[in-house]
Order: C-alpha cells, then structure tokens, then sequence
C-alpha cells in the first residue's frame, strides 16, 4: 500500500487527536507517598496491565484508521477504512498490550487443541485468583476513602479541617479510582479473549468446555465488582468536590 502525503498527514492528526482525548481521560492525581496495605495489592494488580489494555487499544485504533481512510481523498473509502483499521488495531493493540495470564497463555504454542484449551483454562484460573484479590484490596480501599472523605466533609462544614485537607483526600481516592479502572481495563482484556474464543469454539460446532465458561462468568463477576467500587469512589468524590 502507497500512502500519499495527505494521506499520512490525515491518519497522523487523527491519531493525535485520539491521544489528547484518551489523556484527558485520566486524572493529574499523583500516586500516595506512604500507601496502605491494601492500596499496594491494588497497584500490583493495576499495574500488571499497560494502562490501555491490548483489545481496548485495538478497537480505538481500528476506529481511528478507518476514519484516517475514509477522510482519505485519494483512496477508495470502504477499502482505505478496512486496510487503514487493519494498521490502527495492529497499533493499538501493540501500543496497548495487555498483561495478563489468559493472554500471555493464548499466545503459547501448544500440540495439540485439547493442550492449547487446558492452558488457557489454566490462565483463566490464575487470572480469577489475582483478580479476586484485587477486588478485595479496592473494597477495603474505597471503605477507607469512603469514610475519611465523608469525616472530613464533616469536619469541613464545622470548621474542623480545611480545603486543602479536603482537597488531598480527594486526589488520593482519585488515584486510586484511577487504578481500580485500570485493573478493570486489564480484567476486560482477558474477558474478551474468552469471549472471542467461545464465540469461535462454538461457530465451529466445538463444545466449549464447562469449567472455561465458568472462569469466564466468574472474571465478569469481578469486573462488576471493580465497577462498583469505581462508582461509589465517584459518588464520594463528586460530593466533596461540590462543596471544597
């Protein structure tokens, strides 16, 4: 493929422009100097995923290509969207590759099917014990910003503490928040992955085994609950910024 110079002029601005909105997506809040327990099993689990995960990276770029061909003039517009969306999923996807046991498993080389399956069943568990650890540190992380932004909303009404002190509390739940979704981006990867290969077992007429559709629905349930704690630390969040 010959791109012209308009072209890759087009597909470059449309690129940067995704970037400056995916950056204005995440918070300025620094990371806290003397973190609890609970907040490093957070972070370990957050950062084992790149903070846009593979499959999210994927399906942003191939809507960025297809749209850097479409607003091509000198190629065909339904052609340069598929060859343009091909390169931006490639991109994404390498700029955004997920960690994560299910991927990493997936990406092995296995004998045979019966192997490659067991593998990726095995991942799939060891990703559910990980996540599920992860979800029970943000829990007891969101209590704890919870309860001392609600103290100190308090204290702020009665002249007790100060904006500024209100103000910190809110930037470290923020962080936090962030990093719950970050675990949740990662989560959503390996999900997808087991999504996609269900959905291909069963167009082949393969039965997918029982205990990988279980892992499955089990990683969906801790997503949701990483979910939940996102929303609520949003909730304390919005109240506080409302009156600090």
């Amino acid at each position: 493929m010959t791109l012209s110079v308009r072209t890759t002029h087009k597909a470059a601005c449309l690129l940067l422009a995704a970037s400056m909105v995916l950056a204005g997506c995440v918070t300025t809040a620094s990371r806290p100097s003397n973190p609890s327990q609970q907040q490093n099993a957070l972070y370990e689990y957050a950062e084992s995923f790149p903070a846009q995960a593979a499959i999210g990276g994927a399906v942003i770029g191939a809507l960025i290509g297809c749209a850097a061909g479409a607003l091509s003039a000198d190629d065909n517009a339904g052609a340069a969207c598929a060859t343009w969306g091909a390169v931006g999923a490639a991109g994404g996807a390498a700029l955004g590759a997920a960690g994560g046991y299910i991927i990493a498993e997936n990406q092995k080389q296995y004998a045979s099917e019966e192997q490659r399956l067991q593998g990726l069943s095995e991942g799939a568990d060891r990703e559910l014990q990980s996540a599920r650890r992860a979800r029970a540190a943000a829990e007891r992380v969101t209590v704890a910003h919870r309860t001392e932004i609600a103290n100190l909303r308090n204290k702020y009404n009665s002249g007790q503490a100060s904006r500024e002190q209100l103000q910190a509390a809110v930037n470290e739940a923020k962080y936090d928040r962030d990093q719950i979704a970050r675990a949740k981006g990662g989560l959503e990867a390996q999900i997808g992955l087991l999504d996609e290969e269900v959905r291909k077992q069963r167009q082949a007429g393969a039965n997918v085994p029982n205990k990988l559709l279980a892992q499955r629905n089990e990683l969906k349930t801790e997503r949701d609950r990483l979910e939940r704690q996102i929303q609520a630390l949003n909730g304390e969040i919005s109240a506080a910024e409302a009156i600090a």
